[in-house]
């Protein structure tokens, strides 16, 4: 199986380069999301920890990812050009 992740960044950085003020405005809300995931993480019962820390690192992923698609699919892309 392929992996997706570069995927992701192009159509990520596609989606901000396309969106402008709408994208930041994305990112703010998923900042302040994920911000959430970490305080329930925190919260959790400890029969629901795992779950939450789950939780929180894969919503901290997606926003690293969504921060960083810009620079990253530039890398990705001058990776794919012919030498």
């Amino acid at each position: 199986m392929s992996n997706p992740k570069p995927d992701l960044v192009m159509a990520s950085d596609r989606l901000a380069r396309t969106a402008g003020p709408v994208w930041e405005d994305f990112l703010k809300a998923f900042a302040a999301y994920s911000a959430n995931r970490v305080k329930e993480c925190v919260q959790a019962p400890v029969d629901k920890v795992m779950v939450a820390q789950g939780r929180a690192q894969e919503t901290a992923a997606l926003f690293e990812l969504f921060t960083t698609a810009k620079d990253e699919a530039a890398i990705l892309q001058s990776r794919m050009k012919p030498k």
